[in-house]
């Protein structure tokens, strides 16, 4: 068993502490994933991090000294990869073993593995299932504890395609019921799918609402009348969100919308076909704005009346989700509009703050913003801020650092 670390620092009353380690292992371009960037913010103060992942250095606004950086990859080469990927999951269906071959065969992998260890943490937190046999295998050697934040439900993460449920989901299965017992604490973005993996793999699932840091925004000018849409996040083709583009054809002309899309790897030049289909749909009604760091992402879209968010219940994550995006709206004091989403329905109905299409239609979804008026919009920007009291980072990271020091028994 690797001996663990520890590392000594005076408190705010002079007394001397043992500070505890965590390592986070994350496969997602960390300096842009919001969820991460809280996770490394609120536990620096509490724990010596170190954070391994791909993509640019860490923001400055989420590292402070004691927090290590260290990238991993790059990635195999696309044709490599696709060759390597593709046999082995169709050998998989066989021999599941040939799952745990495959992932470490990557070099990031190996790489990551590595870099954990010789952190000697006492927690290693994997973020989503990507991370997770990395996670595990440094916990185990290192005799530490491990959490896994699933994020979402993995089994079900892209349900509607054919090829993902014949290839992917069998490997995400193996994985899942190869480490679920080792693992001390799991955390979720909402209760339905904490409940789904109490009840199929016997993980207590805490859930950890994605809310981001900052004070609920303060009041800001409105032009009386006019309502002014935003929507933020990835520009992925299975959202359709050429839908919200056919609601705001469908609107009175005092409606109007503005799109921060983050391009996707996996839908290339998805936004210029956006910015067409706005021209030919709806045009002069619609504009687009580039992408803001997560940590700047409030303060930018408070500008705007409302956050517009329309995703078709296509497989099981999307029908249940509760995003990033949701409860930057209510920080930023928005009033927020959605399609009959079950998790975003009910907390804009507990709060009052925004309306809710009957349907995820584009012409009910018009119909919905067509109703809004001026008293409205304000009744649900002032319930926005006042939700955003209890929704938000503090509140929620805040449980995050109760549920790792009670893991860590600290």
């Amino acid at each position: 068993m690797m001996a663990l670390g520890w590392r000594a620092q005076a408190d705010a009353s002079g007394d001397w502490l043992l500070r505890q380690k965590i390592c986070i292992i994350s496969f997602s371009p960390v300096s842009r994933d919001a969820r991460v960037l809280r996770q490394i913010q609120y536990l620096s103060p509490h724990f010596d991090l170190s954070v391994v992942g791909f993509g640019d250095p860490l923001p400055a606004s989420a590292t402070s000294g004691n927090v290590q950086w260290h990238p991993v990859g790059p990635k195999p080469r696309a044709l490599h990869r696709r060759l390597l990927t593709r046999g082995s999951l169709i050998a998989g269906r066989l021999a599941p073993e040939l799952y745990s071959w495959r992932y470490w065969q990557m070099n990031y992998h190996r790489e990551a593995l590595e870099r954990a260890l010789a952190f000697k943490a006492h927690l290693y937190l994997a973020d989503d299932l990507t991370a997770l046999p990395v996670a595990a295998e440094a916990a185990r050697r290192a005799g530490a504890k491990l959490a896994f934040d699933a994020h979402e439900y993995s089994p079900l993460e892209a349900e509607e395609l054919w090829w993902w449920r014949m290839l992917f989901r069998p490997m995400v299965l193996h994985f899942l019921q190869t480490y679920a017992r080792q693992v001390d604490l799991c955390l979720t973005v909402c209760s339905p799918i904490a409940e789904r993996y109490r009840q199929e793999f016997g993980l207590d699932a805490k859930v950890i609402l994605s809310a981001p840091a900052g004070r609920p925004a303060s009041t800001q000018a409105r032009e009386h009348g006019r309502v002014r849409l935003i929507h933020h996040g990835g520009a992925m083709r299975g959202r359709k969100p050429e839908l919200m583009i056919d609601a705001i054809a469908l609107c009175d002309p005092r409606i109007d919308l503005t799109f921060m899309l983050v391009p996707s790897a996996a839908s290339p030049g998805f936004v210029d076909e956006l910015q067409a289909y706005a021209a030919r749909r709806a045009p002069g009604r619609i504009t687009f704005r580039q992408p803001v760091p997560p940590a700047e992402i409030v303060e930018s879209i408070a500008q705007f009346d409302m956050g517009l968010f329309l995703i078709p219940p296509v497989n099981y994550n999307w029908e249940v989700c509760l995003p990033n995006k949701f409860f930057d709206f209510i920080t930023a004091g928005l009033a927020v509009c959605v399609g009959p989403s079950p998790a975003m329905a009910e907390l804009i109905k507990k709060y009052g703050c925004g309306c809710v299409s009957p349907t995820f239609d584009a012409a009910d979804m018009a119909r919905t913003l067509n109703a809004l008026t001026p008293e409205m919009l304000a009744s649900q920007q002032a319930a926005s801020r006042q939700a955003a009291l209890e929704l938000n980072a503090e509140v929620e990271m805040r449980k995050l650092i109760e549920y790792i020091r009670a893991t860590l028994g600290s």
